[in-house]
């Protein structure tokens, strides 16, 4: 899925400094901001991207706003309709999933540094 090594470690370096700065309960989705201005710029409304994908214009507006997740399965036909590389798609995706995953936790940047740290540690071991 990711074309170098550096690029492995995109969607976990984000979340851990965006879990480190956090500085309110009000989350912004990397996806959903991502998508919304491509949408724009494509000059689509909420429905009209909603209904390549088969999600109504509701859904589409909780996915911008990062109260709502897509399934993986529709990365693909939102990246060919707002002309966004599918990679780039595929990571701000898992690493909202991810923040998702560790934002009510009381050690979610802990987890998170050593989730960094086992990352880390598996490219130097030797194979």
């Amino acid at each position: 899925m990711f074309k170098n090594k550096a690029n492995k470690f995109f969607c976990l370096k984000t979340m851990y400094r965006f879990v480190q700065n956090k500085t309110s309960q009000k989350t912004v989705s990397m996806f959903g901001k991502k998508i919304k201005e491509q949408r724009e710029r494509k000059g689509l409304s909420q429905r009209e991207l909603g209904s390549y994908i088969e999600l109504d214009a509701a859904y589409i507006s909780k996915v911008e706003s990062g109260e709502k997740m897509i399934s993986r399965k529709h990365l693909h036909t939102v990246s060919q309709v707002l002309d966004i590389e599918e990679e780039e798609l595929q990571k701000l995706w898992l690493a909202d999933k991810v923040y998702k995953i560790v934002e009510e936790e009381d050690w979610g940047y802990d987890a998170l540094k050593l989730a960094e740290d086992k990352v880390e540690y598996l490219k130097l071991k030797p194979k």
